[in-house]
């Protein structure tokens, strides 16, 4: 049987190798402990899956990487980690994110409350050049964004 955990955070990865220490850093910092983090690997060539294999033996039980059996899109990582995640919800997020240290209780917390299918929190886009950060731009604000069913099935794109 399955252990069942609150919030599995799902990441699809193809070289990211530069990012990944800082996406497990704050991954790691949750304020909550009921949570895994599920990579699916796309076979990177750039020694993304060799550091989170180092990673998953660091943290066992916290930390899993699964490989795609073939190469293919986002969607294919995306897809492995899910089936292979345990969670009551899902965080989809990507390799080069960073997640706040409260995201997950709060999200979690949220869901529950309001017994959610779909939660969805503010979110920033942080452009840089050469190390040093050019814009902040916020590309969803969860307190201003129109949600209703028809609205979410028929829209192919949201409208802020």
């Amino acid at each position: 049987m399955k252990k069942s955990v609150k919030v599995s955070i799902c990441v699809p990865v193809f070289n990211n190798v530069s990012y990944i220490p800082l996406f497990l850093s704050s991954a790691l910092q949750q304020s909550i402990d009921d949570y895994e983090i599920i990579f699916g690997d796309n076979h990177s060539t750039d020694g993304s899956y060799e550091l989170l294999q180092k990673y998953a033996r660091e943290y066992p039980g916290k930390v899993s990487v699964y490989r795609t059996d073939i190469h293919g899109g986002p969607g294919k990582g995306r897809n492995l980690a899910y089936q292979k995640s345990q969670g009551d919800y899902i965080y989809w997020c990507d390799a080069d994110d960073i997640i706040h240290p409260y995201a997950m209780e709060k999200l979690y917390k949220e869901a529950v409350r309001f017994d959610a299918d779909i939660v969805s929190a503010t979110a920033y886009m942080v452009e840089e050049r050469d190390g040093e950060i050019i814009n902040i731009t916020k590309i969803n604000d969860k307190d201003n964004m129109p949600v209703n069913n028809e609205f979410t099935i028929v829209s192919d794109r949201p409208q802020f």
